[in-house]
């Protein structure tokens, strides 16, 4: 019951982790840009 548990997190965090990269990979220079073009 625990090990199923946590082979379950170990999975969700593997799956999570590229997700949570890529989209901050997009959306920081998105935002850097937005910035860009509220500040001039």
């Amino acid at each position: 019951m625990n090990e199923s548990k946590l082979y379950k997190e170990s999975v969700a965090t593997i799956v999570t982790t590229p997700i949570f990269y890529y989209l901050s990979n997009f959306f920081i220079p998105f935002s850097l840009s937005f910035a860009n073009e509220l500040s001039s």
